[in-house]
Formats: structure tokens, C-alpha cells, sequence
């Protein structure tokens, strides 16, 4: 084995930490990789994720056609162009109202599935895992390399630290209270420097999210010509929606509500973050929905609620070798169905950078500089999209129009589809392709070394 240029430790072995691994290698055969993961194996919890286009084709850069092809649906060749799309239908009243259609192919995968794709990619690259590993805190050395404390005592060494432990971050947590104490370190006053406490405590987005996997086994015995056996669709309504996709090469639909108070934005979420419930419980927010929509509701099983946390835009992803990416950098809503695409694109084009022939131990901070520059805002604007689009998906954008107007079928159909517009307008980055971003990050690496290799 050649030797090592430098050594990235990584903090989580979800979907940012083993992504990361996989395009480092995939760029570089000489950089040492460690995996730290707090439980006893990589975590696959979740439901359904959505794999836009051009997520898809940074996946087929790395190998995953056909990874991708073996868990996608068959082909169905007597459906037509539209039932390949996310039907929109506006549930809540007696008989449902077509009011949309997607503008691009929605390809949906398990997490899980997507999960095992990375770790088995993983195990043939220069890359080692290690479970039980809880992140505590870090110091930089005056050597220039990162220590790293756990939990259990035991410390290690990285030249570049990066968090990816989801949105209670741990690292984003001990690199904005280093924030807090520079600042008085520096002559702040207390009240000045606290203002990084801001950043490390999720916030409530006012919604809950209810998951479930129903197999289409299941719904066929009770409603055999149920709509969401054919296509993708939502059903919505005044601040709710409930909507389905096939994961699982089709024989599963990923099945998910959200009901939201937006107005409790920006709080904290009192209790546990989730919770279990039944289809009874969940009934009692579809009353008065059409029959489609409370039968494909009545056949959850076993379903998951979670608070929907997000992490406030941060100032920075980065401290010095110490940098942040995923959800412990931007977590957000659902509603542009690309919080794990996010993360996929932060790996990208962080991986491209510290594979880069010209990376070494000297200008690590210069990748991160970099890194930081270009993905936050990108990250941040997709974050802020998410949002937006899920107050138009949600019909809360037609102020004026109140749950027992919309009940009544009091919304014409002419609002609701311009805010089809809005929301196809919404999502038209989805289908441009991340390389140009790739390419343009590596060439303001390149610009800005340029001076050193003079």
C-alpha cells in the first residue's frame, strides 16, 4: 500500500460520513480514512428518500447504476409519461381536485437500502470503521493536526476533522462553543460572545412528519384499485399533506404525512422527538378528506411521528481543520425532498477537494476555506427553498383561504395552479447537473494555490 498523504477522521457513519469516504476514495488511493459511529453498526433508520436527477448522476459516477437499477420498480410499460411524475390531488374535501402534475421523474429508494449501498462500497477502499465511538470534543495542536476525544476516554489524531453527525451534532455543538469561548477570549462582552449558543440547539419547524412503509400487497387485499398503486402522488390539503411512493423495487409504498403550525417555527419542540402511533390517532387529522386519502391513512402500520428539526443557518460549516457537513451543517424540512441529495452533493464536492492531487497536509484549511465558501450557500438556499415549497405544497400560501373554507371546496382550481407553477419553478434546479459544481470548486482550489506553488 502507498503511503498516506493525509488521514480524515469522520464523525457519523450515516449517509454524510460514509459518502464522503466512498468519493475520497474514489478520487484518491492515498488518503488514510477513519470512520467513527457512535452505535454498534452504521444506522439505517428512516423510511423513503428522493433521488433527483442529478443526485442520480453523481450515484452513476460512483457506480451505482446498478446498485440503483436493482432496486428500482419494473418497468411498467403500459403506464404513461404522467403516472412516472408526483400527482398532486387536493384531498381534504369529499371529492379530490387534480391540481398538478411534477415536472420531472421522481425516483424514490429505502434508506436503508441506500445506506448498505455506501457500506458496501466502503469496505474495499482505504478506509477503516470503528462502532461504540461517541464524539465527545476536539483541540488543535500546535503540531497542526486535530485531536479528537471520546466519550469513553480515548483520544485519537486526524490532519482534517469532519462532523457528519446529523442535526444534534455533537461537532457542531463543541466548534460553536470554541466560537463562544475565542470571543471572550478576545474581549467580547458575554452578551456578544453567546450569540454562537444560537447555533447549536436544532429548532422545531412547526411540523410533524408521520412515516410508514405499506406494502402493496396489503393495500390491494382491502382497496385493489386504490390510486396510489398506480402512481406517486400527494394529497393535499390546508397546512397537511399526505403523499406515497414505491421504494423497495416497488413492492413497498413509502407512505408519509406532515401537519404543520408554522407558526411555532423556530421553537423548541417540548418531548421526544418521536413517538409511535396508530392509523385511529392519525385518522382524526383527515376528517372530511376524500375516501382515497383516509383508506391509504387507514392501512399504516406501526407508524413513526417525528418533530421535523432544522439547523439555523450557520455562519460558518468550518473551524480551522474542523469542518461540518450534512445535516449537522444544514438540516431542513423535507418539501425539496433533497436533505440526503444535500449531503451527496457537500461529499462531492468535499471529496473531489481533499482528492485533489495538490492536497496535502499544508493546505488542508485551504480546502475547507474553499469547501465553506462554495457549498454553504448553495446548501443554505436549498434550505430555505425546502421551507417555502412546503408552505405552497401545504396551500399556505393562499392567505385568505381558511381549513373549513378549503374543506368546503371553496379554492378554485385557477390559484391552485399557479401555485403549481411556483412549486415546478421551485424545483428546476433539481435536473442541472453537479458537475459544473464540482468543476467550479476545484478551480477556486486551484486559483488560491496558485500564489503558494509560484
Amino acid at each position: 500500500m502507498s503511503s498516506s498523504r493525509f488521514r480524515v477522521a469522520i464523525i457519523g457513519g450515516g449517509i454524510g460520513g460514509l459518502s464522503l469516504a466512498l468519493a475520497i476514495s474514489k478520487g484518491a488511493t492515498d488518503i488514510d480514512i477513519d470512520i467513527y459511529e457512535s452505535s454498534s453498526t452504521f444506522p439505517e433508520s428512516g423510511a423513503g428518500l428522493v433521488l433527483w436527477a442529478r443526485i442520480l448522476e453523481i450515484l452513476g459516477q460512483w457506480g451505482f447504476e446498478e446498485d440503483l437499477k436493482d432496486r428500482s420498480p419494473p418497468a411498467n410499460p403500459s403506464a404513461g409519461a404522467a403516472e412516472k411524475k408526483m400527482q398532486y390531488y387536493k384531498g381534504d374535501q369529499a371529492q379530490p381536485v387534480k391540481w398538478g402534475v411534477s415536472e420531472f421523474d421522481l425516483t424514490g429508494l429505502h434508506r436503508g437500502e441506500f445506506l448498505q449501498m455506501f457500506a458496501s462500497r466502503i469496505k474495499s477502499t482505504r478506509c477503516q470503521t470503528h462502532f461504540f465511538k461517541k464524539f465527545r470534543s476536539y483541540e488543535t495542536l500546535e503540531d497542526g493536526q486535530v485531536a479528537i476525544q471520546f466519550a469513553d476516554g480515548t483520544e485519537t489524531k486526524c490532519d482534517i476533522l469532519i462532523g457528519a453527525d446529523g442535526v444534534r451534532s455533537t461537532v457542531r455543538q463543541a466548534m460553536y462553543t470554541k466560537f463562544e469561548q475565542r470571543a471572550l477570549a478576545q474581549g467580547q462582552s458575554a452578551e456578544e460572545s453567546k450569540k454562537f449558543r444560537f447555533y447549536i440547539p436544532p429548532k422545531w419547524s412547526g411540523e410533524l412528519l408521520y412515516r410508514c412503509l405499506v406494502t402493496k400487497e396489503d393495500l390491494q387485499k382491502t382497496h385493489p384499485d386504490h390510486i396510489s398503486l398506480k402512481t406517486q402522488l400527494y394529497f393535499t390539503g390546508k397546512s397537511k399533506f399526505l403523499m406515497s411512493y414505491p421504494v423497495m423495487q416497488g413492492r413497498v409504498l413509502n407512505t408519509a404525512v406532515v401537519v404543520c403550525r408554522h407558526d411555532l417555527f423556530g421553537t423548541t419542540y417540548e418531548g421526544p422527538w418521536s413517538a409511535t402511533v396508530t392509523a385511529e390517532e392519525l385518522l382524526k387529522d383527515f376528517e372530511g378528506w376524500t375516501g382515497e386519502a383516509r383508506e391509504l391513512v387507514g392501512c399504516m402500520k406501526d407508524i413513526s411521528r417525528w418533530a421535523v428539526n432544522y439547523v439555523e443557518p450557520l455562519p460558518t460549516y468550518i473551524d480551522g481543520l474542523v469542518g461540518l457537513l450534512g445535516d449537522s451543517a444544514h438540516a431542513m424540512v423535507t418539501h425539496q425532498a433533497s436533505g440526503a441529495g444535500q449531503t451527496v452533493e457537500d461529499s462531492f464536492v468535499l471529496g473531489a477537494l481533499l482528492a485533489h492531487p495538490e492536497t496535502n497536509k499544508s493546505n488542508l484549511r485551504l480546502v475547507l476555506d474553499v469547501y465553506d465558501a462554495f457549498r454553504r450557500p448553495k446548501a443554505q438556499n436549498v434550505q430555505e427553498k425546502s421551507m417555502t415549497t412546503g408552505k405552497m405544497i401545504m396551500m399556505e400560501t393562499l392567505e385568505d383561504v381558511s381549513a373549513e373554507e378549503s374543506l368546503k371546496g371553496q379554492v378554485p382550481l385557477e390559484r391552485l395552479e399557479k401555485v403549481q407553477k411556483q412549486i415546478k419553478d421551485s424545483y428546476a434546479w433539481t435536473v442541472v447537473s453537479a458537475e459544473g459544481d464540482r468543476q467550479e470548486a476545484l478551480k477556486k482550489f486551484e486559483n488560491r494555490l496558485k500564489p503558494s506553488l509560484a
